[in-house]
């Protein structure tokens, strides 16, 4: 493109030059007419030729008739050149500072007339080829520039050919392009910004592929963890929908049972104690007795817990403070912690109220204090902490009689399934029933080897706040 734009230039030059060439031809050839129409009236004399090229502005004007007489003025103001057959002929002499124009017309005569060239060879050095060509080497990104001869074995096709050399000076874009009939143009452009720029773009590629390599495995990580978290949800909703089930099923298995073994029960509960109240029976029965309304009393917990596990929890929510209901089963199981040697400690660091339903949250409570309880026959201790935590009101309850395996702390929340030899496993399930539907959460841990840590969340209202140590 560069090359294109100096050849572009170059030719304007030429232009320039030929066409200072061509008025120079005309102004001269019109004079020369002039001259002939007017010696073809009256011959000119040599001094009326002296003063008509002073008029004119000419060097000198010489006129050779073809009667073989001839006249110049000024005597000897340029070498003698023949008239040859062209009828318009403008040579230059560079020398002598003269354009000489031979005009030849039908009837031999030759006349010649002389300009002086100094004004147009200044003006010609100005704008001309060498003048253009030394003012281009000097542009900062122009290594070389030159016009060539072409010779006649040189075979150039004429269309530019384009080469990098690379040499001690650096890198240099060469372009050779022909220019006129017997010329070529050589163009040398630094390349040294081209190259840099060429390494330049192989290394952004280079990082613009590491970057997109690592994109696409990063992207790749991301669709992986998606989809891997889009199937757990799914394998979620499809346990969900097993459990669903699962609960649907044994709530019409529960309604039946409920139904048809409650009142038998209570019939058999309520005989057995007018046995006791209304006949004097035997100690040995009396013990029998007592052991049968105990066993009648466990069978109807359990349906109440089968049917409680089963049956769709709604909670009546109201606004409670949850610390009575704790203080209330504590005291409730009080005797029996006496009794067996467990001590109770209980920290309390919540202040306000949660929306809850007091019944059933109440049975929670006393299902996760009953399994303590009951997990320690031979004394040891129960730790109870209340607290808020990021807008929740958190329940902790350790103790230390775990003996089931760590590995499986979480059936404990599973119905049905129990470490004991009495009781159906409902106990905390069901208490995981009626965290969730108060939208809380439960969990059981084992932070040491043989404590067991029960501990749930319940959402607190913002209105009503966080309360902290």
């Amino acid at each position: 493109m560069i090359a294109g734009m100096i050849s572009f230039s170059l030719n304007n030059a030429q232009s320039s030059q030929s066409s200072i060439e061509q008025t120079i031809k005309i102004f001269l050839g019109g004079t020369i007419r002039f001259i002939d129409y007017l010696d073809g009236i009256e011959p000119f004399s040599p001094d009326e030729l002296a003063a008509f090229a002073e008029e004119a502005n000419l060097v000198g004007i010489r006129i050779n008739r073809g009667s073989g007489v001839g006249v110049e003025a000024p005597s000897g103001w340029a070498p003698e050149v023949t008239c040859g057959s062209d009828a318009d002929d403008l040579q230059h002499f560079k020398d002598l500072k003269l354009y000489l124009l031979t005009w030849r017309d039908r009837d031999s005569t030759c006349i010649q007339v002389g300009f002086d060239s100094a004004l147009t060879d200044d003006l010609a050095a100005r704008i001309g080829l060498d003048r253009l060509i030394r003012d281009m080497n000097r542009l900062p990104l122009i290594s070389y520039l030159r016009l060539e001869h072409l010779k006649e074995s040189s075979g150039h096709s004429g269309q530019p050919v384009v080469q990098l050399i690379n040499g001690k000076g650096g890198s240099v874009a060469e372009t050779i392009m022909a220019f006129g009939p017997d010329q070529r143009l050589v163009v040398g452009v630094d390349a040294g910004s081209y190259t840099r720029r060429i390494r330049q773009m192989k290394h952004e590629f280079v990082v613009f592929s590491v970057l997109m390599i690592f994109l696409g495995f990063f992207f790749t990580w991301i669709l992986s963890r998606y989809q891997m978290a889009f199937l757990s949800r799914v394998r979620g909703f499809e346990r969900q929908m097993a459990r669903q089930h699962e609960e649907a099923a044994l709530g019409r298995a529960a309604a039946t049972i409920s139904h048809e073994i409650n009142n038998p029960l209570n019939a058999i509960g309520m005989g057995l104690q007018r046995l006791e109240m209304e006949l004097e029976i035997p100690e040995e029965y009396t013990k029998l007795i007592g052991s049968m309304r105990q066993a009648v009393t466990r069978s109807s917990h359990i349906i109440g817990d089968l049917k409680q596990q089963a049956l769709p929890l709604v909670p009546r929510f109201a606004q409670i403070d949850p610390r009575p209901l704790i203080e209330a089963v504590k005291i409730l199981y009080q005797p029996r912690c006496e009794q067996q040697g467990i001590r109770v400690e209980w920290v309390d660091m919540y202040v306000g109220i949660i929306e809850a339903d007091e019944t059933i949250l109440g049975q929670v409570i006393e299902n996760v204090f009953k399994n303590a309880v009951e997990a320690q026959p031979t004394g040891g201790e129960i730790i109870i902490r209340t607290q808020g935590v990021l807008g929740h009101f958190q329940f902790r309850m350790e103790n230390p009689g775990f003996v089931g395996d760590p590995s499986a702390i979480e059936k404990i929340l599973e119905p049905y399934y129990t470490s004991k030899t009495k009781g159906a496993g409902l106990g905390l399930a069901v208490s995981r029933r009626i965290i969730e539907a108060h939208g809380g959460r439960i969990r059981v841990d084992v932070p040491e080897p043989g404590i067991l840590l029960v501990e749930f969340e319940l959402p607190v209202r913002q209105d009503q706040g966080e309360q902290h140590p």
